[in-house]
């Protein structure tokens, strides 16, 4: 007699499947995903676009908003422009921010290598002669954080 044939073989069977599919629903599968606002303050003029994008690690930060963990845009408004990620999951993550005016999705910079355009990040770090590293902006986010970044723009920091 096979025990799959029998009352006993299948109530086994039964009590297997459901308590695999139970135990173990939530096994392999990302934490659960929910809101996080992301704020610019500062934004000067109306033309193109404020950028925002989430990085979870050092890999293309922050100029290669392709390889950000989650990047988006909305229309560029004078004074304070946020944005509210619906799909995220915690973290330790740096923001970046761009006003890209003319809308090529990407920060132009002078000959320098100063910024053309105006910029931010989390936390705020300095950037003296170089671009901040991921280390200084990443900070730990949960679900329905708010990440406020103050917006550069050239020639604010070196009337200074």
């Amino acid at each position: 007699m096979v025990i799959a044939d029998t009352f006993a073989g299948r109530g086994i069977w039964l009590w297997c499947a459901l308590f695999c599919c139970t135990s173990f629903s939530g096994y392999g599968q990302s934490q659960p995903k929910c809101g996080l606002t992301l704020a610019a303050s500062g934004v000067k003029g109306t033309k193109g676009f404020v950028g925002f994008a989430i990085f979870s690690s050092e890999t293309g930060w922050p100029n290669n908003y392709e390889l950000a963990f989650q990047h988006d845009a909305v229309p560029a408004k004078d004074g304070l422009v946020e944005l509210k990620m619906k799909s995220f999951a915690a973290g330790r993550f740096a923001v970046v921010t761009l006003h890209d005016e003319n809308a090529n999705k990407k920060l132009d910079k002078k000959p320098s290598g100063k910024p053309k355009e105006g910029w931010g990040m989390s936390r705020d770090p300095k950037a003296v002669l170089k671009t901040p590293k991921f280390a200084s902006a990443a900070l730990d986010l949960k679900c329905g954080d708010r990440v406020q970044m103050q917006m550069r723009y050239p020639g604010k920091e070196e009337a200074k």
